[in-house]
């Protein structure tokens, strides 16, 4: 007999094939399952290019997968004390972005999707994600800190855009290039301390972005456990990680800057910590005399090295001669300063053989080494060792965020999103 009807009805001949008889009963089924739905947008920060228009949290389609790239949900990512001055002043002049654009800096985050050439990261994982972006067959000249700098050159500049990588961290999801995301040791940062854990947040996680560049700076220079290390200014944002960071590295530190009151707590805060505990850290108040200065310096003994990370302000200062002129025969200086011009004792650099090194940022080693530092408890990330999270907010929340980050006084103190 044929499995057709002689009507022809096609409701039968479905009915047939789905159940095999047209007598079978159909199952009950009181509730039905539903797959899960699949996200497909995400909330947003929008920074759209001038003429000005007030950033805004939008939902936008979740980044797809490129070759060479990883989809990140973000956990935490920290604000800076400029980043106010960068939401502004933004216009396409200062920046090559054309279109709306998600800006962010380096973050906490677990990886959400991997592309087939992936051979180590893996869904779910722990990551801290860096956003120091370089070129991948030209690392010495194509370099750019996504999405806040955009390189030294035009070509840099187009690339950012093109790159596949403009958008930034600001966001619940997040595009980031294989190379730039770091796998994290969760069960150690962020494990009970009964079972020898740190239980870190990822919040305080985000502290990893803030130590790495002067970190950078202090390894290009070969800085080792029982140096002394000159720090100027130490009491911005990037001095104090600089001195809390030398500290973890084993090196004496002679933190100097022009505000004595800064000073004065940035020893008693870091004296008191566990690195800062064995009396390594002593402070000198620049005066603007060179010589003075020097002198003052010197009553700690010959410095092995000096890290001068200063901001654009420092432009005309004398501390720059004052430290180079306070180093050992054979010391070495790392320059990180964000001015243009600087004047070197040229005469004692080369009777005493001085190393100056330029430094931006850092490399591929340096972020191996520093997470290894706090995953091995070299480096501390608690209140109790002088990082302190001092606000955390949605994305709804920037304009309250960007208000916080911009009144950081800079003694260990950090602003992030969290998610």
């Amino acid at each position: 007999m044929s499995a057709v009807s002689e009507s022809g009805d096609s409701d039968d001949v479905t009915s047939v094939l789905l159940t095999g008889s047209p007598d079978t009963q159909r199952p009950s089924i009181p509730y039905r399952k539903l797959l899960p739905s699949v996200q497909t947008v995400h909330n947003a920060l929008i920074l759209r290019p001038a003429p000005f228009n007030e950033p805004q949290v939008e939902q936008v389609p979740i980044p797809s997968i490129l070759p060479g790239s990883v989809l990140l949900r973000i956990l935490a990512t920290p604000l800076h004390s400029y980043s106010r001055l960068g939401f502004d002043f933004y216009n396409p002049g200062r920046s090559p972005h054309e279109q709306p654009f998600i800006p962010g800096s380096s973050a906490i985050a677990r990886v959400t999707r991997v592309g087939d050439d992936a051979t180590a990261l893996r869904i779910g994982q722990l990551v801290f994600f860096d956003s120091v972006m370089k070129g991948r067959d030209s690392p010495e000249t194509i370099r750019f800190c996504n999405p806040v700098y955009h390189g030294f050159d035009p070509q840099s500049k187009e690339i950012t855009v093109s790159s596949g990588f403009a958008d930034g961290s600001y966001a619940e999801f997040m595009r980031a290039p294989l190379e730039n995301c770091y796998p994290l040791d969760e069960a150690k940062l962020m494990g009970d301390p009964r079972k020898w854990g740190f239980a870190y947040t990822p919040a305080q996680l985000c502290a990893i972005a803030a130590f790495l560049r002067p970190f950078g700076g202090l390894s290009s220079i070969d800085v080792k456990p029982g140096e002394t290390v000159l720090i100027s200014p130490a009491t911005y944002p990037n001095g104090v990680a600089a001195c809390m960071v030398a500290l973890a590295m084993g090196a004496k530190v002679v933190a100097c800057c022009h505000n004595d009151a800064k000073l004065v707590k940035l020893n008693q805060i870091l004296s008191h910590t566990h690195n800062g505990s064995c009396e390594r850290i002593s402070t000198i108040t620049w005066t603007g005399n060179r010589t003075k200065d020097a002198r003052n310096i010197n009553t700690f003994g010959p410095m092995d090295a000096f890290l001068d990370i200063s901001p654009p302000g420092a432009r005309g200062s004398l501390h720059l001669k004052s430290g180079i002129m306070s180093l050992r025969p054979g010391g070495r200086v790392s320059l990180m300063g964000a001015y243009d011009e600087l004047e070197i004792p040229n005469l004692f650099v080369t009777r005493c053989n001085i190393t100056l090194k330029g430094n931006w940022m850092h490399e591929r080693k340096d972020v191996l080494a520093l997470i290894k530092m706090v995953e091995k408890g070299n480096l501390r990330l608690k209140e109790e060792d002088g990082c302190y999270v001092v606000g955390q907010f949605g994305l709804d929340q920037w304009k309250e965020a960007l208000e916080a980050a911009n009144q950081l006084t800079g003694i260990g103190e950090s602003v992030v999103f969290s998610f």
